[in-house]
């Protein structure tokens, strides 16, 4: 599959093996909006290989015709990769998204009040029984993500999460 630049994507495999054209393909990639963002893997490891489509800051994944994950309404996912985030030994799902709120529903004691601003946040999934269950999600960041990639950088065997990061103007 290619990517908005018409390079060929990284694909991962449900036997954690990767197709990767590119040591270190663009990172500065689609952010949700124009031309959708795919990519295809099977990280539920049934032979079967997902589609996952960004398309106006929602992400859809789908295996066939079944609808098997879409990203909640009041999010604005910007950009997501597949790769082994956490270096289990299978592939994730990472996602950037724009939402209300420093956290989710578990919120630190301190955190009294309501918070309507919007933020950004990093979720990481991993799938299990054709579900997505999340392994971390991150509160607000401070400075939010531009772009991201999953990728062994130095050589060792092991991916990196190499980011790029913003500003936001106060």
């Amino acid at each position: 599959m290619r990517g908005r630049n018409g390079k060929p994507k990284r694909t991962p495999h449900g036997d954690n093996s990767f197709s990767d054209p590119d040591p270190l393909p663009d990172i500065f990639r689609s952010r949700g909006f124009g031309s959708p963002l795919c990519a295809e893997g099977d990280l539920d490891s049934d032979g079967i290989r997902e589609e996952y489509i960004l398309d106006r800051q929602t992400l859809t994944v789908r295996e066939g015709a079944e609808l098997l994950w879409q990203s909640p309404k009041d999010w604005s996912v910007d950009n997501f990769d597949l790769g082994d985030a956490d270096n289990d030994g299978t592939v994730n799902l990472v996602i950037t998204l724009w939402k209300t709120g420093n956290f989710g529903t578990v919120r630190p004691f301190w955190d009294t009040g309501a918070d309507a601003s919007y933020k950004n946040h990093l979720f990481v999934f991993k799938m299990q029984n054709n579900t997505f269950k999340p392994v971390w999600c991150s509160s607000n960041l401070d400075r939010p993500i531009v772009s991201f990639a999953i990728r062994d950088v130095n050589g060792d065997g092991l991916e990196e999460l190499v980011v790029e990061e913003g500003s936001i103007e106060k």
